[in-house]
């Protein structure tokens, strides 16, 4: 099941920090996704910008952005929550492996829970 509740403040969080990066779509991955999670399974989620957002923005290199999450997360009250960042033309990538596992990850189990129209 996925909580809405997550759902709507990570959104809210991604609009402050990443509309000036392109922001434009929001999924949700991971077994919360899939519909395996266990009660007290995380929400993890992939944030979508253009394709020129800076590297510091994007997954792996956001330690100032993770940061600002995590306290957002706790403040909110919302539990554990994961929030990775990738660009448009990386999460379209043809045929993923498993090893490239944001593409992978948003291709076979990921469900777009917000999406710029």
């Amino acid at each position: 099941m996925i909580d809405q509740k997550t759902v709507e403040l990570t959104h809210s969080f991604c609009l402050r920090q990443l509309a000036q990066h392109g922001y434009q779509r929001l999924y949700l991955i991971g077994s919360r996704a899939r519909g395996t999670h266990r009660p007290t399974s995380d929400h993890d989620f992939v944030a979508v910008v253009n394709d020129d957002a800076p590297s510091h923005v994007l997954d792996g290199q956001n330690t100032k952005l993770q940061f600002e999450f995590c306290k957002f997360a706790d403040e909110s009250g919302i539990g554990k929550v994961d929030l990775l960042v990738s660009t448009k033309s990386r999460v379209a990538m043809l045929d993923p492996i498993p090893d490239d596992f944001v593409p992978y990850s948003c291709q076979q189990d990921g469900k777009v829970v917000w999406e710029r129209n």
